[in-house]
Order: structure tokens, then C-alpha cells, then sequence
């Protein structure tokens, strides 16, 4: 699936960045090696976002440039309504430090598990 653009313009703290709508989201399981079947998850809406700063703590310096992945999903066919949302947060000189999953419920997003 397509993330992003393979250019990214830089912008401010706080802005968008950019952001690619996905019709097609089939992806297939796979259990001992053996296809399980295609799932899809509908239309999804995929943004990065300068957060600016982020603090984690643990060895992790603090104020690190971060740069975030806004990945909707079970969209309607409009983009909108979504019903899950996924924030993974990449760590300048890190990658990967941190993933949320959020849950849409009466129009807001509530965060249901996280990883860091």
C-alpha cells in the first residue's frame, strides 16, 4: 500500500504535509506459509505530518524531530467516516518509535492501544 508521495515538501510544525487516498486496499494472510485469503480494508486515507518535536523518554534524547504517519481506514467511499485510525510516529535518527491505534466512536477518535 502506498504511504506517500515518493517527494515530500518540508512545511511547518503542525501541517500536513501530504496525503494519498487508497481505493483498493486488498492483502492477503498467511499462516505456516499457506495464503489464508484476501481481507480489504476498504478505503483508506494515508497523511504525513511534521509533528515537530517529540519527548518519549527512556534513551531517547528529548525534542527529536518527528515526523508522523496518519493511516485511516474502513473509510467510507467518500474518505470520511472512518473507522480506525493508526499514528505511527518516526523518530529523526530513530525510524519507528511509536504506533497508536484509535477507534472512531459517535465522531471521535479514542485511543484504544499503544506501543512505543
Amino acid at each position: 500500500m502506498p504511504w506517500t508521495h515518493i517527494c515530500v515538501k518540508q512545511g511547518a510544525v503542525g501541517t500536513k504535509l501530504d496525503s494519498i487516498q487508497v481505493s483498493n486496499s486488498d492483502y492477503n494472510q498467511y499462516l505456516d506459509c499457506t495464503k489464508q485469503g484476501t481481507q480489504n480494508l476498504q478505503y483508506v486515507v494515508n497523511e504525513i505530518w511534521n509533528y515537530g518535536n517529540l519527548t518519549l523518554g527512556g534513551t531517547l534524547p528529548a525534542n527529536t524531530p518527528d515526523l508522523e504517519l496518519s493511516y485511516r481506514y474502513n473509510c467510507d467511499n467518500t474518505y470520511n467516516n472512518c473507522g480506525s485510525k493508526e499514528v505511527y510516529d518516526f523518530m529523526q535518527g530513530y525510524g519507528l518509535v511509536r504506533w497508536t491505534l484509535y477507534t472512531l466512536s459517535n465522531g471521535k477518535y479514542n485511543q484504544t492501544q499503544q506501543t512505543i
